[in-house]
């Protein structure tokens, strides 16, 4: 199975998925694209959209601008993967929040191919974090500190030029300033709880279209976005159900980056609280903080 890596390298794939939703367990990809460079030349491109085996909801199609319509002729995901395992090969790939995507391709090469993903990735979100760690870091909000010229958002393949682009100016950023990612802390956060009383109720109704409408949600760990009153005041503007501990009636845990997990060496009890549910058939889905922000 492929790891991370923290670094800039002059030879890998950009890689950007769109998809039914966040969790790569139940929902589908539904376009990938794909650009090679080498030494800041494009070398090679992949680009498909895929047709899924449900239909894609009204939330994904504003997001995305990808309708039925558009991929109901298209090949389905056990058609195009072999393909993208080809053009992929062994080389590093890079991605902007590389979790989300490296994760549905983990969980598709598992059930198409019965194998693993093999190929080592950088993520171009956490090197932006590491280097503005008080600034913003979607992919919007880096090509804005960066000058990149944005052109066809959420579309796979104008994801992967401007992901290319602000990798780039991170590169030409640190060679100026003379800056070593490998010398640069690793600060750590530590989490406050949280009062759903101090909640305020939005003043405009949720859409229910929204995926998160109508569904608890509740929040473990030290997040690195915010804080988790924030985070739950941000879902209850949604439409969603914010929750302070795991029940029967929880629909998703957001498990924050800097989780109990990686800082004592063990899982939070809502974690497992929450996996143990699930094994017993609970439709329950457990996100991290970053797959979690894209339903945002």
């Amino acid at each position: 199975m492929g790891t991370y890596r923290e670094a800039f390298i002059e030879e890998y794939i950009v890689l950007d998925l769109e998809t039914t939703g966040l969790s790569p367990v139940d929902c589908e990809i539904i376009e990938i694209g794909a650009i090679s460079y080498r030494q800041g030349e494009k070398t090679g491109e992949f680009s498909a959209l895929i047709r899924p085996k449900v239909p894609i909801s009204s939330f994904i199609t504003n997001l995305t601008g990808i309708t039925n319509a558009m991929v109901a002729k298209e090949k389905t995901i056990e058609e195009v993967l072999p393909q993208l395992k080809e053009f992929l090969g062994q080389e590093v790939i890079l991605a902007h929040n590389a979790n989300f995507d490296v994760g549905f391709l983990r969980v598709a090469y598992e059930r198409v191919l019965g194998e693993s993903f093999p190929n080592d990735y950088v993520d171009s979100m956490k090197i932006s974090r590491k280097l503005f760690p008080k600034e913003r870091h979607r992919l919007q909000d880096v090509t804005a500190r960066f000058g990149v010229r944005r052109e066809g958002a959420h579309r796979s393949i104008s994801d992967c030029i401007m992901t290319h682009e602000v990798y780039e100016a991170m590169r030409g950023y640190c060679e100026r300033e003379g800056i070593s990612l490998a010398a640069l802390p690793r600060k750590k956060h530590y989490g406050a709880g949280v009062d759903l009383k101090a909640l305020v109720k939005p003043k405009d109704s949720p859409s229910e279209s929204h995926p998160l409408f109508g569904k608890g949600v509740c929040v473990t760990g030290t997040l690195k976005t915010g804080s988790r009153q924030l985070l739950l005041q941000k879902i209850l503007d949604r439409g969603g159900v914010p929750m302070d501990s795991v029940t029967k009636k929880t629909h998703i845990l957001v498990i924050g980056d800097l989780a109990l997990e990686k800082v004592q060496g063990k899982k939070s009890s809502k974690e497992e609280k929450a996996e143990r549910y699930r094994d017993q058939g609970q439709p329950l889905v457990i996100l991290k903080e970053e797959d979690f922000l894209q339903l945002l």
